[in-house]
């Protein structure tokens, strides 16, 4: 009996062993789609498999994996006699998965960005795969509504960045087949319960698919009790201000609420201005702009779409008063007449001043502050022959005889004291210099020579064209050593140069007279 026993626990740890393998095999390997006998085995395995994940991050990506593997069933179910089938296990998938993103984003919101992206894109898969199906549209249009319905909520939710993915949890309240669970029993009778106390609609009735008024965007995330008070059905208004009329700021729009938004979001708003023929902006747009705006039509500058970017259309309102709207935005002390005068519209920095558009004479009263320190202080007119460029410059001297009283500040360290115009013959050149020497003797009163130069007046050698053409006159020179003292190389003959050198112009015409010269080692 003890064999018999300890036999038989063996055997069944062995199952349990092979039970176990098999249902990691049929949770990863998926061998088999809904309608197949043995699928629910394989389904009952991927739920065991989906509750033994722990970690909520880890968990949302084996639903979205487990969504993507009802897709392809789909597809691959796609008019055959397991359509409506693959369609129901479909749907659990996406309530599974649905539920772990909310979970997973609640737990790692840095990973919603990657979830919504996966998710979003099997969402499109999904929506791909309805579109191609044969039978479930034509056999069971109600629940191909309320899916398409609910999948259609779940990309608007998706598709939008600012939505609240922690809400997905409720997208599983949308029943799309609830005569027919196939993770629970179904319910009795095949009929849907609102609540215990509740009228219960027949199976598959318009009702209870709610495909008469679909449920979309936030409508979906309601609770049936929400538009339904006690039970109420028949007469509920599917007029938008008859529930939102509260939620409307003042001077609000009195048009119907769809005409600007989605049951998506309040702010996802769209205004077709052109379907309501809306021309008058101000009539309901007075409160929106600033203090000291312009008071015409908002269109003026702005379009439908967006305040900005504005562009003012200047020759539509024929506004040509640019004072009247530009007063403050000019700097101080700037030009006081039309902004046109200078300006174009489109852009202030392209600035083109037509002086003779205003007969602009008066360069001192723009210009004053624009001119350097010690400046010509006469019009600009009177050097810049250009109004576009202040570098084109040409001063007409006709009539100008004081130099000084504007080059004063040119003329380097001891220049010549006198009028430029004695020197400088060109007024557009400085470089073009001619200095009449005709009636100056004191040569010396302008060119200072340099060390040990002859002291005497400097026409004794150079003349008035050329310094390096220099002649001295030695008639009448005897001591040579008053100037030629310093030119003698070392150990030399110490008397008057003119004992030797015998030209005057050349130093290399020697010849020396020894006569009377006894004393030959002296030299």
């Amino acid at each position: 009996m003890r064999k018999f026993f300890l036999r038989a626990t063996l055997l069944t740890v062995l199952l349990a062993i092979l039970g176990g393998v098999l249902m990691l095999f049929l949770s990863q390997v998926r061998p088999f789609r809904p309608g197949n006998v043995v699928f629910p085995v394989q389904y009952l395995a991927e739920r065991q498999r989906s509750g033994l994940t722990v970690d909520s991050l880890n968990h949302a990506s084996y639903e979205l994996t487990i969504l993507g593997r009802r897709i392809d069933d789909l597809i691959a179910r796609t008019g055959t006699r397991h359509e409506l089938t693959a369609v129901r296990y479909l749907d659990l998938a996406l309530d599974h998965a649905a539920e772990a993103v909310a979970r997973a984003v609640t737990d790692h919101p840095e990973a919603e960005a990657e979830l919504r992206i996966r998710l979003l894109a099997l969402v499109r898969q999904f929506q791909e795969a309805l579109a191609a199906l044969q039978i479930v549209p034509e056999e069971n249009p109600d629940i191909y509504q309320a899916l398409q319905a609910k999948i259609k909520t779940l990309a608007l939710i998706l598709e939008n960045e600012t939505a609240d993915l922690t809400n997905l949890e409720r997208l599983s309240t949308i029943k799309v087949d609830p005569s027919t669970s196939v993770d629970q029993s179904p319910t009795p009778a095949g009929v849907s319960l609102l609540a215990p106390q509740g009228i219960p609609f027949p199976e598959g009735s318009v009702a209870a698919q709610h495909s008469f008024y679909p449920l979309v965007g936030q409508h979906a995330l309601l609770e049936c009790t929400s538009c339904h008070v006690n039970e109420q059905y028949a007469g509920t208004p599917t007029q938008c201000v008859v529930c939102h009329q509260n939620k409307a700021p003042l001077n609000h729009f009195e048009g119907d609420c769809a005409t600007c938004h989605t049951p998506l979001s309040w702010q996802d708003a769209t205004f077709d201005h052109a379907l309501y023929g809306a021309t008058d902006c101000v009539s309901c747009h007075t409160g929106d702009k600033p203090a000291n705006h312009f008071d015409g039509q908002c269109s003026a500058c702005h379009t439908t779409t967006a305040w900005k970017p504005a562009s003012f259309d200047h020759s539509l309102v024929n506004a040509t008063d640019c004072q009247s709207c530009h007063s403050d935005d000019a700097p101080p002390n700037h030009y006081a007449g039309q902004c046109s005068a200078c300006h174009n519209t489109s852009s202030w920095a392209n600035v083109n001043f037509d002086h003779n558009v205003v007969n602009a004479t008066n360069c001192q009263s723009c210009h004053g502050s624009d001119a350097p320190a010690n400046h010509y202080a006469g019009q600009c007119s009177n050097c810049h022959t250009s109004t576009s460029n202040w570098g084109s410059v040409s001063f007409n001297h006709t009539g100008q005889t004081d130099c000084q009283a504007c080059h004063g500040g040119d003329a380097p360290a001891n220049h010549y004291a006198g009028q430029c115009s004695n020197c400088h013959t060109s007024t557009s050149n400085w470089g073009s210099v001619s200095f009449s020497h005709t009636g100056q003797t004191n040569c010396s009163s302008c060119h200072t020579p340099p060390a040990n130069h002859y002291a005497g007046q400097c026409s004794t050698c150079h003349n008035t064209s050329n310094w390096n053409d220099a002649s001295f006159n030695h008639t009448g020179q005897t001591d040579c050593q008053a100037c030629h003292g310093g030119d003698a190389p070392a150990n030399h003959y110490a008397g008057q140069c003119s004992n030797c050198h015998t030209s005057t112009s050349n130093w290399g015409s020697v010849n020396f007279s020894h006569t009377g010269q006894a004393n030959c080692s002296s030299c």
